[in-house]
């Protein structure tokens, strides 16, 4: 009894310290998107729910980087219109 719960104390610390990490590091790339660091990626490779939102994260911060790029060359062109 003694060695079994001694074994799923340590696999409860181990999955938890897993869980953990992979938490920090999202922390960290939203941390990163907030601060306008559009081309940060999140490194995760599981295929498990962390990340799955990983992927999402960095898919969505491509695609604001993408909008923030095309607002600027419409900006542009607007201004040369403007002087024509």
């Amino acid at each position: 009894t003694v060695v079994l719960t001694l074994i799923v104390v340590l696999i409860a610390v181990f999955v938890a310290d897993s869980i953990t990490k992979k938490i920090f590091i999202l922390i960290a790339g939203a941390k990163a998107f907030s601060d306008n660091k559009l081309d940060y990626v999140i490194k995760i490779d599981t295929k498990d729910e962390f990340g799955k939102l990983a992927k999402a994260f960095n898919t969505m911060a491509r695609a604001i980087a993408k909008l923030i790029d095309e607002q600027k060359e419409l900006n542009n062109t607007l201004e040369e219109r403007v002087k024509e």
